[in-house]
């Protein structure tokens, strides 16, 4: 047992030792193998309640690791792995904040170009309808700026008087928009088109959902009469590049629908799409073999923690059973992965500062296509910034010397990430950005 002074000992058991508590006079059993093998416990409830090394194991390996009696054994071998902090160069950020607004209109009208326009008889007489493709450009600025419907019209108003639009429309145009059925897929595909020219810098997602509210509480005489005042709430499921921070697929749900069975679909989805993730990472309430079944079917690891009281039996599954023994013997190398999924909390983060989290449309067709719209806008945001910081140029944009835009290309930056055959406009008019 331990001596006085000593606060580490061994046992006769081979790989057991003893270590003192900091807190009291008792003391706690630290369990190695051979000498020093993938598997070790500790006795301490911290040890217990989350299976994960605890500061008594750190101790050991530090001590084994400095003691003259661990012969053969590299110092290093026992360091605990540092994450590595890119600095940001905040010159490069603050030029591409100063330019985004420019870029966005020029990226939306580009990308909204050849949205499906849906069958009109051209026999039928009446008023030429505004094409499809200048009314998705309205409501995805609208989105963006934050604006009101009246207070944002002003902004179509120059984009129609700078060449974005064939004419400045109605200040009603977004919220029609929004209400039609026949435009819900389309904008499913123009967000998936917004996050492609990104494909090539994204191998790692994560799947997560969020809460966007659905109600305003500002009315005086739903204050005065009816105090009682209760949210009602969308659900937001979202797969997200933990890179970038872009979002290729979502779905849209009640605000009390379970997440899991929305991890096969977005995977899927995405895939379709043309992403080749390697990991995806989502936390314990997308457990479930199903999930992991669909992740193995496209060929990607999934790091989702297990509970407490669930076992390794595979009941089909064998990519469930080996992330259980994954996470059972080799702890620390999953949440080094599994901290990746810190990543979409960050992009709800900064997706509801940016454009926040109160959904102003009344009906459920018409918060979805809100949504969307929103989440093209956030790709927009993205696609602007990696263009300075990375140096990629979506080539549904003309050469910059056509465009105007000055987007500096960097020896290491990736080329060909999009392949899409997308019709040519005009040269776009340089906008002036409402923030100056």
């Amino acid at each position: 047992m331990l001596q006085a002074g000593k606060r580490i000992a061994e046992t006769s058991t081979p790989g057991e030792y003893v270590v003192a508590s900091q807190s009291g006079n008792g003391f706690y059993r630290v369990r190695t193998v051979a000498p020093f093998g993938p598997v070790e416990s500790c006795d301490c409830p911290d040890f217990i309640e989350r299976r994960a090394p605890c500061k008594h194991i750190y101790l050991i390996r530090h001590w084994l690791a400095t003691d003259e009696r661990a012969e053969g054994v590299a110092a290093s071998q026992f360091k605990i792995p540092i994450p590595v902090q890119t600095k940001r160069d905040w010159s490069i950020y603050n030029e591409s904040q100063v330019e985004e607004y420019r870029l966005f209109n020029t990226l939306l009208r580009d990308l909204s170009i050849g949205f499906p326009e849906p069958f009109k008889d051209p026999h039928l007489a009446g008023r030429k309808p505004i094409p499809l493709c200048e009314q998705v450009f309205c409501a995805v600025q609208k989105a963006y700026l934050g604006f009101s419907l009246r207070r944002s019209h002003g902004f179509r108003t120059e984009a129609a008087r700078n060449g974005l639009l064939s004419q400045a429309p109605y200040w009603t145009v977004p919220s029609r928009f929004a209400c039609r059925e026949d435009v819900t897929q389309g904008l499913h595909d123009m967000l998936a088109r917004s996050a492609i020219p990104l494909i090539g810098l994204e191998d790692q997602c994560a799947v997560d959902s969020t809460g966007l509210r659905t109600t305003r509480f500002n009315y005086y005489r739903k204050e005065k009469y009816d105090p009682t005042r209760e949210n009602v709430w969308l659900k937001l499921h979202a797969l997200v590049g933990v890179k970038t921070h872009v979002i290729p697929v979502l779905e849209v749900t009640a605000g009390a629908a379970n997440d899991s069975p929305q991890f096969p679909v977005l995977l899927e989805r995405a895939t379709a799409n043309g992403f080749h993730f390697k990991e995806v990472y989502a936390d314990k309430g997308y457990q479930g073999r199903e999930n992991f079944n669909a992740a193995a079917n496209l060929e990607i690891l999934p790091f989702i923690p297990f509970k407490s009281n669930q076992t390794g039996q595979s009941k089909g599954s064998p990519m469930y059973h080996k992330m259980f023994l994954y996470f059972q013997y080799h702890r620390e190398e999953f949440d080094q992965h599994y901290g990746q999924r810190a990543q979409v909390e960050s992009t709800f983060g900064s997706f509801k500062q940016k454009f926040g989290e109160t959904l102003a449309s009344k009906k459920f067709l018409s918060q979805v296509n809100e949504v969307l719209c929103t989440a093209i806008a956030h790709n927009i945001t993205i696609l602007v910034r990696q263009m300075f910081e990375v140096g990629i140029l979506p080539d549904f944009l003309k050469p910059p010397a056509e465009t105007g835009l000055t987007v500096s290309h960097r020896q290491d930056t990736p080329t060909n990430l999009l392949l899409l055959n997308r019709p040519q406009l005009e040269p776009a008019v340089t906008l002036s950005s409402p923030r100056q």
